[in-house]
C-alpha cells in the first residue's frame, strides 16, 4: 500500500513538473514574465545585501559586494543586459554614502566596470572621475569631457571639473568649465518611473495654458528656448479667448532661473502690457526672489516637473496673442573668486 502511494505521488510530481516545464517552453510570454520576475528579486537582493554595510558607511564593504554582483552578472552577458540597470541603481546607493578620497578609490573598480559595460551611462562617466580625480586629475577631466558629450546640460561633471581646478589653483581651467556649463542646453535626464511633461527633463522647452481651465486642456508649446539673454516667447490660441492668467509648463533641471519682465497682450482692440504689480505667482515647487522690482524672477531647484502659475488682477477679453519677454539662466556653481 504504501509503496503504491510512493509510485503515485512520484508520477504526480513528474507530471506536475512536466507539464510547468512544457507550458513555460512553449509560452514565450509566461517565460519573459517569470524570468523578468526572477532578475527583479535577484536585483532586489543585491540591494538588500549592501544594506548592513551601507548603514555603518563601510564603503570598502559595499564595494566588495557589488563587484561580486558585477561578476555574477558578467557571467550571463557583457556589456548591456538586463543586470545593468540594478548594478547602476545599487552604485548609486554607495556612491551617495561616499564622501572621501578613501571611499572613491575602493569604488574606482566599480566605476570602470560600469564604464566599460555602458560607456553612454553619464553618471557613471562622473562617478569615474571622481575616483580618478584623487590620483590622475587628466584621466579624471577626459571622463568629465565624456559625460559633458553624453549631456552638457546637466551640472555634476562641471561641479567635479571646477572642483579639481579649485585643487590645482588653476583659475583658466575653472572658467573653461564654468562658461560652458552657463552656455550648454542640449541633453539632460530621463525618468525612470514616471513620464515628464516633455518625455524628459530638458532646458529647451515649455509649454503654456490659459486660464481658466477648460474641460479639455490646450497647451501651447515652444521648443528652442535659449540662454542668458531677454527673448520674446509667443503664443496664439486657436481661437481669440477670455482670459484672467496662464499656467507655464517646464520639465527642467536643477538650478535654473527664470527672469520674467514683460507680459504683452494683444486682442481684438488693442495691444498692452500688463503692469507686474497687478500678476500674483505662485508654483509647485519653484521659489520666488522679489529681490526685484523690474521683474518677476523664478529659481527652479528640483528635477522634475514644474508648473508656474500667474494670475492677473483682471480679466480679460478675446486675447488672441501673449507675447512672454523672458530670461533663462543656469545658477553659478562656484563664487566670483574661482570663476569670473
Amino acid at each position: 500500500m504504501i509503496n503504491k502511494i510512493v509510485k503515485y505521488f512520484f508520477i504526480f510530481t513528474l507530471l506536475i513538473v512536466f507539464g510547468i516545464s512544457s507550458l513555460v517552453a512553449l509560452d514565450s510570454d509566461l517565460r519573459r514574465y517569470l524570468f523578468g520576475r526572477a532578475i527583479s528579486a535577484y536585483k532586489l537582493y543585491q540591494i538588500i545585501a549592501l544594506q548592513p554595510y551601507l548603514k555603518k558607511d563601510n564603503i570598502k564593504g559595499a564595494s566588495s559586494q557589488l563587484m561580486k554582483y558585477i561578476q555574477t552578472s558578467e557571467r550571463f552577458a557583457n556589456g548591456k543586459s538586463i543586470l545593468l540597470l540594478g548594478i547602476y541603481d545599487a552604485a548609486k546607493l554607495i556612491e551617495i554614502k561616499a564622501s572621501s578620497e578613501e571611499d572613491y578609490l575602493h569604488l574606482e573598480k566599480v566605476f570602470k566596470k560600469l564604464v566599460e559595460q555602458d560607456p553612454s551611462l553619464y553618471e557613471a562617466q562622473v562617478w569615474l572621475a571622481k575616483s580618478y580625480s584623487y590620483k590622475d586629475t587628466e584621466l579624471a577631466l577626459k571622463h568629465i569631457d565624456k559625460a559633458i558629450e553624453i549631456s552638457s546640460a546637466q551640472d555634476s561633471a562641471y561641479r567635479v571639473a571646477i572642483k579639481i581646478a579649485q585643487e590645482k589653483g588653476d583659475k583658466d581651467l575653472a572658467n573653461f568649465y564654468c562658461n560652458k556649463y552657463k552656455n550648454s542646453k542640449f541633453g539632460g535626464s530621463i525618468p525612470r518611473y514616471t513620464k515628464s511633461f516633455f518625455e524628459g527633463n530638458v532646458i529647451t522647452k515649455m509649454a503654456l495654458e490659459f486660464l481658466p481651465e477648460k474641460n479639455s486642456q490646450n497647451f501651447y508649446t515652444h521648443s528652442g528656448l535659449q540662454l542668458n539673454n531677454f527673448d520674446n516667447y509667443e503664443f496664439i490660441p486657436i481661437k481669440p479667448l477670455d482670459v484672467n492668467g496662464f499656467k507655464i509648463y517646464l520639465s527642467f533641471l536643477p538650478g535654473i532661473k527664470i527672469d520674467l519682465n514683460e507680459i504683452f497682450i494683444t486682442n481684438s482692440e488693442n495691444s498692452k502690457l500688463i503692469p507686474l504689480n497687478e500678476i500674483s505667482v505662485t508654483s509647485n515647487s519653484a521659489y520666488v526672489d522679489n529681490n526685484y522690482k523690474d521683474r518677476i524672477s523664478f529659481l527652479i531647484m528640483n528635477e522634475s516637473d514644474e508648473v508656474l502659475n500667474f494670475k492677473f488682477k483682471n480679466k480679460i477679453s478675446s486675447i488672441n496673442k501673449i507675447s512672454l519677454k523672458m530670461k533663462i539662466s543656469k545658477l553659478d556653481l562656484t563664487n566670483h573668486v574661482l570663476c569670473n
